[in-house]
């Protein structure tokens, strides 16, 4: 991928932050975890920074609703994106529910607590008997 791509993913970063009134340190941080997870996480680039803002302004204290941040995304992006959906594929869970994830997550923003909190809105899938 080129400079132009990773460019024009910042300032989608800069301007949805700004809709969301958001500080920029944000739109910093939320390209910097876009970053670490890009090719990593099966989310388009677009839809994975829009959850990227989502995980970011949470763990931060600067909390936005899904429909607030699909919203702006749509007047930026020309399209409405879901935040943090499921992944079937994944049973059932959200990218930032998988252990390969988390560690991503904690080197851009080092708060666990904060990560656990919002973990904690998003029920873990049943396991099979037998699993832990």
């Amino acid at each position: 991928m080129n400079e132009e791509f990773y460019d024009i993913h910042f300032e989608k970063s800069e301007q949805i932050c700004a809709a969301l009134d958001l500080p920029q340190d944000i739109a910093i941080l939320s390209y910097d975890l876009w970053r670490a997870l890009l090719m990593k996480v099966p989310r388009t680039p677009v839809r994975l920074l829009c959850d990227c803002i989502y995980v970011v302004a949470h763990m931060t204290g600067n909390r936005r609703s899904v429909n607030s941040l699909a919203d702006t995304a749509k007047v930026v992006t020309g399209f409405r994106v879901r935040v943090m959906s499921k992944d079937k594929r994944r049973e059932g869970t959200r990218w930032i529910q998988t252990a390969e994830n988390k560690p991503i997550v904690l080197s851009v923003i080092p708060d666990k607590e904060a990560l656990d909190l919002l973990l904690s809105e998003y029920p873990s899938p049943p396991t099979e008997e037998g699993e832990s």
